[in-house]
């Protein structure tokens, strides 16, 4: 506390302003004190707390405000989002892809074609990761790329990708933290089939998550399924504000 000496001006401050304030502010100007004494006596208190807990007091925090030892410090990115490359190596369009190219609701006309170009820079981005001192990387697996029909035969050369960059991550000190669908459903099954509306689609997700559990699970142990379900529902199908519309 007596290291912060903006804290103290404040307190002088408020001192003098009670004692030079015109006696029809006084009253207002007690009660602003009182706050910034109470203030005062909760850093205090924080401090000593802080202290007894051997925590550093320049936060001001108790330990029952700390993580906790397992905690995970990661970060996260989404495969439409960062990977570009979108009709290469055999990908199909997602729902993102044709909703970018197709609607005027996309501000200055951006698409995913290019993105960060995770899928050719993979190496880099795992680079700028492990800078961060970080214990996990969160990415999604684009669907259309892995099962460009959203069904039936994989696609090697998308399967390979993944490969390399759990592999990579691993080499990195980095645990791989797999989303298994964030928001680029094959824009096939759109057409075909309406997308999440039809039941037959949840069956081909059960079928593509098993696929890629069996692929990578031996070196993957946190999976997620979705990625904002509600904001997939709502936005996507119920208001049609984004994709697919």
């Amino acid at each position: 506390v007596l290291s912060n000496p903006s804290l103290i001006c404040l307190v002088i401050h408020q001192i003098l302003l009670a004692v030079l304030t015109p006696p029809q502010l006084q009253f207002q100007q007690a009660i602003f004190c009182a706050c910034v004494f109470g203030c005062l006596f909760t850093q205090i208190k924080l401090y000593y707390e802080t202290q007894e807990n051997t925590m550093s007091s320049r936060l001001l925090l108790p330990a029952k405000y700390s993580f906790p030892d397992d905690f995970v410090w990661g970060t996260g990115t989404s495969a439409s989002n960062i990977e570009g490359a979108w009709n290469q190596d055999g990908n199909s369009p997602s729902i993102w892809d044709h909703w970018a190219h197709h609607s005027w609701q996309v501000k200055s006309g951006h698409t995913g074609v290019v993105a960060f170009e995770l899928y050719r820079r993979y190496i880099d981005v795992v680079a700028l990761v492990k800078k961060l001192n970080i214990d996990a990387y969160r990415f999604s697996i684009a669907w259309p790329r892995v099962q460009p029909d959203g069904r039936g035969q994989l696609n090697e050369k998308g399967m390979d990708f993944y490969d390399r960059l759990i592999d990579e991550l691993l080499q990195a000190g980095i645990d791989p933290y797999i989303t298994l669908y964030h928001w680029d459903l094959p824009q096939v099954l759109q057409e075909q089939f309406g997308g999440w509306a039809s039941r037959d689609v949840l069956s081909y997700f059960a079928d593509y998550a098993g696929k890629m559990v069996e692929r990578f699970g031996d070196r993957v142990s946190m999976w997620t399924t979705h990625n904002e379900p509600w904001c997939t529902a709502y936005f996507g199908y119920a208001w049609g504000t984004w994709a697919p519309g």
